[in-house]
């Protein structure tokens, strides 16, 4: 059997981790088998062992020689086929070992460079051109999670480009009964930081002329004591309720009425993909790759707010006001979602690239 290494930075859950766990998770019905390297030992390897994937772990305190020396080592020992990075440190390790092992590089994009000000800034810049480097010049393949991406990236001039959209996974959950009386919850999933933009959705919720909606928000992060003092009055209100972490993204989505999407930039996010999985009506600003699904669904589930929160707050009451209808397009998208947002497509789609490029197929 052929073996995939993927190298994942691990420090967080998030999107690229989630979707690599996906990957990985699917190989072995297609004659791969997945392993990982990782940079830290947390949530993430937890979450990829109990999924009984193997994993590598790395020590990144004694710089980037020791880095690489460890990630040959474990490398060596796992005799992979193909290796896959799912980020800019993770390309630069894979650069590496593709070059002392002899063995192609496929490197994965999941968005574009999250927000940061400063020196920190200046060094993401750098580290952007060289992940970019890597990626024309290196990489066998460039893969992106939507085309809008590849166009955002400018990868569309590179020919080993391909595109695999994203795939989401969810337990089997009823969705929560609908009181009409109850009011209207909104879902917003994800770390609180930056480039998720929840003031936003607190500005939203201000300028709001109905009472009866609640923003819930499902997530920490290094914004949160900063967003609960912001919410101020609408928190102290009751119209916004900080959920804090969970591991339950299905059972949050059984009880929404709408998943909310305030997000300055995003690749395709997954936890939109799971409201889809569940037939839940998706509210977002206007992102390409959003987009770019919503105009694959047979049905509008997927409708668009202005980035102004005075006008964003018309749109939601316009939205709230076709509720019974967009709930229903929802549920004419959970089987075209279901199949083409598998972890099985996922997998299959990834397993041909791998067998194209070490020349199996």
């Amino acid at each position: 059997m052929r073996r995939a290494l993927h190298i994942v930075s691990g420090d967080l859950w998030g999107g690229a981790e989630a979707q690599a766990g996906l990957i990985l998770s699917g190989l072995t019905g297609y004659s791969w088998q997945g392993a990982v390297l990782l940079f830290n030992d947390g949530v993430v390897a937890d979450r990829y062992r109990k999924a009984e994937i193997e994993c590598g772990v790395l020590k990144e305190k004694g710089g980037t020689l020791s880095l690489i020396r460890q990630a040959l080592t474990t490398a060596r020992t796992i005799n992979p086929d193909i290796i896959v990075t799912h980020g800019y440190k993770e390309a630069f390790i894979g650069a590496c070992l593709s070059f002392f092992l002899r063995r192609p590089l496929v490197t994965q994009h999941h968005g574009a460079t999250e927000l940061n000000r400063g020196f920190s800034a200046c060094r993401m810049y750098c580290y952007q051109k060289l992940h970019r480097f890597i990626s024309r010049f290196i990489a066998s393949r460039v893969v992106t999670i939507s085309h809008a991406l590849s166009r955002q990236l400018d990868y569309d001039d590179v020919s080993g480009l391909c595109v695999i959209h994203n795939a989401a996974s969810v337990p089997p959950v009823e969705l929560a009964t609908r009181d009409s009386q109850a009011g209207i919850s909104l879902y917003i999933i994800g770390r609180l930081v930056p480039v998720k933009n929840v003031a936003l959705a607190i500005d939203i919720i201000r300028s709001l002329t109905r009472n009866d909606v609640i923003l819930n928000v499902v997530g920490d992060g290094p914004l949160e004591n900063q967003l609960k003092d912001y919410a101020g009055e609408v928190r102290d209100s009751g119209k916004i309720a900080f959920r804090g972490y969970s591991s339950d993204i299905a059972g949050a989505l059984s009880r929404a009425d709408f998943l909310l999407i305030t997000s300055i930039s995003e690749g395709i996010p997954t936890v939109m993909l799971e409201a889809l999985l569940l037939g839940v009506p998706v509210v977002s600003v206007e992102l390409p790759g959003v987009k770019e699904i919503a105009e694959m669904l047979p049905a509008e589930s997927i409708v668009f707010m202005r980035r102004d929160p005075v006008a964003a707050a018309e749109d939601l009451e316009n939205y709230i006001a076709i509720l019974p209808r967009l709930i229903e397009a929802a549920k004419l998208n959970r089987e075209f979602s279901r199949r083409y947002f598998s972890s099985q497509r996922l997998a299959q789609e990834h397993c041909d690239l791998y067998d194209k490029v070490t020349g199996c197929r």
